[in-house]
């Protein structure tokens, strides 16, 4: 299924999935009537998350038409069935096999995060770093997030505590630019990745360069 999780989704899932298995306790066996509820709070959980209204439509459709099918398993309650369906589907909704990162043949690779304020592009550019850092590659993290309050210091503190360089330019400087010239220092330096955080505006437009 394509579409874009955001990093909230995990949390919001949780509490979605709680509720959702609290209404099947004391439940034999899953039928159509029994979990439209479940199923509502787990659409709630997924919308709420940010996840786009089709992906939601046919996740939704795809966990029901499973769960109505599933027949009953001797040991295996009706709300560990739904675990077991909506756990397989969200490995699909989330691209199913692991995949290695795609570097460059030669130079710097750029990883460039991009999306709204509040999507956990910070988070994850220090986490990516991190796991980088562990596998023995240089990186440096560029703050290219110049609308968002307090962006470029929280980058800054992050990459410190994962002990990974960050190069920042203010908030003055156009986000093209910023990444410009911090991919040159990271050529200078020699780095073998290089990632980059930026700011999708509101109205999902992207920002002059």
């Amino acid at each position: 299924m394509p579409g874009v999780v955001r990093a909230e989704m995990f949390g919001q899932l949780t509490i979605g999935l709680e509720a959702a298995w609290n209404k099947l306790k004391g439940e034999e066996v899953l039928t159509k009537e029994n979990i439209v509820e479940p199923m509502r709070d787990i659409r709630r959980a997924l919308l709420e998350a940010d996840v786009s209204l089709p992906v939601v439509r046919r996740f939704v459709q795809s966990v029901s038409d499973q769960a109505v099918g599933v027949g009953v398993i001797r040991g295996v309650k009706p709300d560990q069935q739904l675990v077991k369906i909506v756990h397989e589907e969200l490995v699909k909704l989330m691209g199913g096999e692991v995949s290695e990162l795609a570097f460059a043949k030669s130079g710097t690779t750029v990883i460039l995060l991009a999306g709204l304020q509040g999507a956990g592009k910070t988070t994850v550019c220090a986490k990516l770093s991190n796991y980088l850092k562990k596998q023995g590659k240089s990186c440096m993290l560029v703050a290219g997030d110049i609308y968002r309050p307090a962006a470029i210091d929280q980058l800054t503190i992050l990459g410190k505590q994962v002990g990974v360089p960050v190069y920042t330019a203010g908030t003055d400087v156009k986000p093209s630019e910023i990444a410009r010239q911090g991919l040159e220092e990271a050529k200078r330096r020699k780095l073998m990745w290089l990632l980059l955080t930026l700011l999708v505006a509101a109205d999902r437009q992207s920002y002059d360069g």
